[in-house]
C-alpha cells in the first residue's frame, strides 16, 4: 500500500469496550444487523429476546460480593466480539464519510 509522504497517521482505542456498551443501544445495532441480512430461517426474535436475557441478568461474584453487571457485556461471553463489531459500526461509517477531512485508508482491527 502506498502511504502519501505528507500522509497524517492518527490511531485511537476504544478502552474497556465489551464493559461500557449501553445494553439498549446493542439490542438496537443487533436488531438492525439482522434486519439487513434477512433469512426466514433464523429466529431473530428468540435470538434478540436471549442476548436480552444474557445482557441484562450478568450476574457475578468478586471478592466475597455479588454483582450485577448493568452495563455491557462480560469479556468471555462467545458473541462480545461480534456485538463489539455491531456497536462500532456507527462510528466506523462517521470515520470514513462523516468528517470534513476523508481518510484515503480506514481500518479497524
Amino acid at each position: 500500500m502506498q502511504i502519501p509522504k505528507n500522509a497524517l497517521l492518527v490511531t485511537g482505542d476504544v478502552s474497556s469496550l465489551y464493559t461500557n456498551m449501553h445494553i439498549d443501544r446493542t439490542l438496537k445495532v443487533t436488531k438492525y444487523a439482522l434486519a439487513r441480512h434477512p433469512d426466514p430461517n433464523r429466529p431473530d426474535i428468540y435470538i434478540l429476546r436471549l442476548l436480552e436475557i444474557t445482557l441484562r441478568n450478568n450476574d457475578f461474584c468478586f471478592n466475597g460480593e455479588y454483582f450485577l453487571q448493568i452495563c455491557g457485556t462480560a469479556m468471555g461471553k462467545s458473541y462480545a466480539p461480534g456485538i463489539a463489531d455491531l456497536y462500532l459500526e456507527e462510528l466506523d461509517e462517521k470515520a470514513m464519510h462523516g468528517f470534513k477531512i476523508n481518510p484515503l485508508f480506514y481500518f479497524r482491527f
